[in-house]
């Protein structure tokens, strides 16, 4: 049985106040108002995706004795859109930081929004596959925004890790499905410091039938075949604003046939 057998996570201690935000923009953004509410984590001026990665990562891994406490580590994955060395293996760092073994295979994951659930399946079929026994996987992200953007009042930094394996599992893994579309919601170019730039809102109308397609094929191809399974992936999916409602309905849809069947 394959799946995650422990996890950790890090919230840095600063906190913005996204009243504080809308104010200084009112003149500028006054609907930002709306969305005044409740704070943000901020990472200090010495924090970067990576320093985040090893706070988690210790949360994660043994801490009574580094060595030989995590000498079962094979390998680490470490996935991030805000990496700061674009010519250096920053999961190399992350690992030497958390005193791992280097007898390891490590490996950076970037340049999508999905880095964390591309490094999540990536190291769980090496766990299947026997590449690997014991593997790490830790994501960190400090992501820069536009003033007075809808991005800069959700974006939160933070990092979490998990390790795999298929002994003492937490959280079992019954499978993944993907759709792969070009689809430019967002995007950043290859210069230093790049902040994305978003597309018009309507525009991402476009994602619904893919995230449908995406959401659904799982529960033929998984295990999450029953009704209570269907269920909870349908509240999983009408909680996140907004559109999800196709992704809900499509859900709906299948366990309405399967029930037929």
């Amino acid at each position: 049985m394959t799946g995650i057998t422990s996890f950790g996570a890090y919230i840095p201690r600063l906190r913005l106040q996204r009243k504080a935000m809308a104010q200084a923009n009112a003149w500028f953004a006054p609907g930002l108002m709306g969305a005044a509410k409740g704070e943000r984590a901020m990472a200090n001026f010495d924090e970067d995706a990576v320093t985040m990665a090893v706070e988690a990562g210790r949360d994660c891994l043994p801490a009574s004795d580094p060595i030989a406490g995590r000498a079962f580590v094979d390998a680490a994955y470490f996935a991030s859109t805000t990496m700061p060395f674009s010519d250096r293996q920053n999961a190399g760092i992350v690992a030497r930081a958390l005193n791992l073994p280097e007898a390891i295979s490590s490996f950076d994951v970037t340049s999508s929004q999905r880095a964390g659930t591309s490094a999540l399946i990536a190291a769980l079929d090496a766990v299947a596959s026997g590449r690997a026994k014991a593997p790490l996987v830790v994501a960190g992200e400090k992501r820069k925004a536009r003033a007075a953007s809808p991005q800069e009042m959700a974006y939160g930094d933070a990092a979490a890790a998990f390790t795999l394996g298929n002994d003492k599992v937490v959280a079992k893994f019954l499978g993944a499905h993907s759709v792969t579309v070009d689809f430019v919601d967002h995007f950043a170019g290859s210069a230093t410091r790049a902040i994305p730039r978003s597309c018009p809102p309507r525009s991402r109308r476009c994602w619904r039938r893919p995230a449908s397609r995406a959401a659904t094929s799982p529960m033929s191809s998984c295990h999450a075949r029953s009704p209570s399974s269907t269920r909870r992936w349908r509240r999983r999916a009408a909680s996140i604003p907004p559109g999800c409602a196709t992704i809900s309905r499509a859900l709906s849809a299948m366990r309405a046939r399967r029930k037929l069947c």
